[in-house]
């Protein structure tokens, strides 16, 4: 697996049979291994897409929830029932499922947006809405960032003197 982190945004178009190119900056990230991708669990109408260490984090994170809880059984089934691994083929395309697609509002168009250990597929119109809403939050966030950059610059003060 290749090191790197998922940044930027790509349009992309989608063919008549589901195809479309992973962007070239992604491939080379995730190399031959591909990723697995299910309906987001923090936004509706979206694609997350995880390579192997990522899932298997998160499916860590999951089974330390109560064992038969519905959470833990909801959560298992949109990350394992729902998903699917892809591999690009040697033009660099993948085969979007088409329940996944319908899932996301996916026709023939979508947006690929990094989210730095992942990223996501977007429809254009659900991107448009989330970057408008995202660009708000994080503006009217920026106070939190300060807190935490603070906190970081004299910790490294601290042990560096």
């Amino acid at each position: 697996m290749s090191a790197g982190v998922f940044e930027g945004s790509f349009d992309q178009k989608v063919d008549d049979k589901r195809r479309v190119s992973v962007p070239s900056a992604f491939r080379s990230i995730l190399g031959e291994e591909g990723f697995t991708v299910f309906p987001s669990l923090t936004a509706m109408k979206v694609l997350e897409c995880r390579r192997g260490p990522e899932m298997d984090a998160l499916r860590r994170s999951i089974e330390r929830l109560p064992e038969n809880s519905t959470p833990r059984a909801d959560l298992t089934f949109v990350t394992t029932g729902m998903a699917r691994k892809l591999a690009p083929d040697k033009n660099g395309r993948v085969l979007l499922p088409d329940n996944l697609c319908q899932k996301a509002d996916i026709d023939d168009e979508c947006v690929f947006v990094g989210f730095d250990t992942y990223f996501k597929i977007y429809s254009p119109t659900h991107f448009k809405a989330h970057e408008t809403d995202a660009e708000k939050r994080a503006l009217d966030n920026r106070e939190e960032l300060a807190k935490v950059l603070v906190s970081l610059d004299s910790g490294s003060r601290a042990g560096g003197a």
